[in-house]
């Protein structure tokens, strides 16, 4: 009976931080989100865990492709080098700072699942950081959209 009230507990709180974690997104992020909770609900709570572990893994890869590319795309920016400068060292910060909220949101989040048997507080955490990071990397390649590359670069 625990381990069934437990798993009720874990399934409200991932579906809470999957519709709330993207508040500000639009309804293609929050569709990705719902995927990701259905695409590992099928199985038991340590396969759960393992497939979430997987999308956590996946998500901060794309992340890692997303950051890259700004890199990149900041090489080939057609702007003058103090802006470019600049705009490298406001991206270092926010990336650091991006990795600190992400570890403490997801600890918060971990926490609501209280003293819930089982990997539920794992499972949360797993939720929440492969959500942030898709909604990060969003965040970041909107945010380079329209970079305007020198002639050579485009």
């Amino acid at each position: 009976m625990q381990m069934i009230k437990a798993i009720k507990i874990v399934e409200l709180v991932i579906f809470l931080v999957s519709t709330s974690t993207l508040c500000y997104a639009g309804a293609e992020e929050q569709k990705s989100s719902t995927s990701l909770v259905q695409d590992c609900s099928g199985y038991s709570q340590s396969e759960k865990k393992d497939c979430l572990a997987q999308n956590a893994i996946e998500t901060e890869k794309t992340l890692g492709n997303a950051e890259r590319r700004i890199l990149s795309d900041f090489a080939k920016w057609d702007e003058s080098p103090q802006f470019v400068s600049k705009a490298r060292l406001a991206f270092a910060q926010s990336a650091k700072a991006f990795v600190l909220f992400r570890n403490a949101q997801c600890a918060y989040t971990s926490a609501l699942a209280g003293g819930s048997a089982g990997n539920a507080h794992e499972i949360l955490r797993l939720t929440c950081v492969a959500e942030l990071n898709r909604w990060r990397t969003k965040q970041l390649l909107d945010g380079i959209a329209n970079l305007p590359l020198k002639k050579g670069d485009r």
